[in-house]
Parts: structure tokens; sequence; C-alpha cells
């Protein structure tokens, strides 16, 4: 099957973030950083991918990123749900917030929507919608 040019390269460049990404959050764990790491970590990587866009002027990639950063902080008020309603879900204090959030976790959603959707997307093109509907499933969790 014919892989275009845009896609190889956008392959490229989501796989290679994912694993220095992986790579950078396994370090971060076995150093014990916590969450300072993890904030440098993730607005290191959203800036990484804007630089891609705006060099690239890639369409998808915007698109998601849009779509990510949405997903983002539409996942606040679940947060709060967990957080304050519930008290199921509890974030280390004295890190910067967006309501009860870590102040990245918008960030981090979108990476995760822009690194996930394009992996969809790609299966999409190349598989029936079913098996890329599992794939996604398995990948997403």
């Amino acid at each position: 099957m014919y892989i275009s040019d845009d896609d190889r390269r956008r392959m490229r460049f989501i796989v290679t973030t994912m694993i220095v990404a992986l790579a950078l959050n396994i370090v971060a764990a076995v150093l014990s950083l916590g969450p300072p790491a993890a904030f440098v970590l993730t607005i290191g990587l959203a800036l990484v991918y804007l630089g891609y866009v705006v060099r690239t002027r890639d369409p998808l990639i915007a698109r998601l990123m849009l779509f990510g950063i949405v997903v983002g902080f539409g996942e606040l008020p679940a947060d709060y749900f967990g957080v304050v309603t519930t008290a199921t879900l509890v974030y280390p204090p004295g890190e910067p917030l967006i309501c009860v959030s870590p102040a990245y976790m918008p960030l981090s959603w979108m990476l995760l929507m822009v690194q996930l959707g394009f992996v969809g997307v790609w299966l999409g093109r190349r598989t029936s919608l079913g098996v890329a509907t599992v794939a996604m499933i398995i990948l997403g969790g």
C-alpha cells in the first residue's frame, strides 16, 4: 500500500516523540523527580509539537492539537469531580493548578490525543474500521 511522504514524515515524528517522551518519563520516575518533571516534560513536548506544525504547516497535526486542547480543558470538570466530589483523585500539593488539576494537564491530554489520534487516522486509512477501532482500544488502554 502506498504511504505518502507526509504520512511517512508524520509517523517518524510521532513515533520519535513517543519514544523520547517515554524514555524521559522513565528517567524522571527512576530519579523521583515528581510533578516538576511532569510539568517541564509536558511543556517541552507541547512546544516541540507546536514547532513541528509551524515548520511543516501540517494541517492534520494542527487539527489534532486543537482537538486535543479542547479535550484537555474538557477533562477539567472530570478532575474536579474526582478531586472534590468523590475524593478519589489526589494530586501532590504545591504544584501550579488550573482549578484542581495540575496546570500541565490540558497539554498532557493534547499530546495524548495527537499521538493516539494520528495512529488512529493512520490505521483507519490502512485497515477496516473494526480493526482500527480494536487497535485503538488496545493502544488507548
